[in-house]
């Protein structure tokens, strides 16, 4: 149970680490992303919306209070597609940036250059580091996607639907700490399977981990930058427990 709550502690260290000189720059990225994203959906949902409203107050004038019902409804609506489906969107457009995230949290955890594998040169990142974090993305999401059709069975199996929604929390949590953590295990030159096979010598301070990060994404406003604090939180973790092993 001591590592599990010191994985949870790890993924809230993040946040003190995102916002040290040289690293905050980072958070940027997320906000942006789902500043815009949050922007599209309100714009054409309102213009849909409106339109909708003006032809049922045509048709049937009675109805002209639906106005008020509709578009409280219509930002509900917004808000849970921004604050739960944005981070899938965000993964994968800032998933080639998120090694250099890590690199500059392990030099101010370390006071020491990090000699990635992945590590960019002096003109940036190149369309080949680009490509392969992408790559990489889409590797976890079919590994992810393969796990948890079989998972989402168990809710409409007699019996093991009560026990379902416990598996699923920790099943959510190992993907979450597989996601984050190979951001700074990649930076020393792991592929995706030593990563899980890292992450399962370390499982229990590992799903804490995942299990922090899992819940701060259920938080609104404050999933706009768990991706960066999750990414930071994870550097922290390799650094402190992961690396001497």
């Amino acid at each position: 149970m001591s590592d599990i709550i010191s994985g949870i502690r790890f993924s809230l260290s993040g946040f003190k680490l995102v916002i040290q000189p040289g690293i905050r720059i980072y958070l940027l990225v997320p906000l942006l992303i789902n500043s815009l994203f949050f922007s599209i959906i309100v714009f054409y949902g309102s213009i849909q919306i409106s339109e909708l409203v003006d032809w049922i107050e045509q048709q049937w004038q009675w109805l002209s209070w639906i106005g008020w019902l509709l578009w409280p409804i219509f930002f509900i609506i917004a808000l849970t597609l921004t604050f739960f489906c944005f981070s899938i969107i965000v993964n994968l457009i800032a998933a080639p940036f998120n090694g250099q995230l890590s690199e500059a949290v392990e030099r101010y955890l370390t006071n020491q250059s990090v000699n990635s594998d992945r590590n960019h040169n002096s003109s940036g990142l190149s369309l080949k580091i680009i490509l392969a974090g992408i790559a990489n993305e889409i590797q976890k999401f079919l590994y992810i996607m393969v796990r948890t059709i079989p998972l989402l069975i168990l809710f409409v199996v007699p019996v093991l639907q009560v026990i379902a929604p416990i598996i699923w929390i920790f099943f959510a949590a190992w993907i979450m700490a597989l996601e984050y953590l190979e951001y700074p295990l990649g930076n020393h030159g792991m592929e995706f399977l030593e990563v899980r096979q890292q992450v399962s010598i370390n499982r229990k301070i590992s799903i804490g981990f995942g299990l922090g990060i899992s819940f701060l994404t259920m938080i609104p406003i404050v999933n706009f930058i768990v991706m960066p604090v999750a990414v930071a939180g994870a550097t922290k973790l390799y650094v402190n427990k992961l690396k001497n092993e």
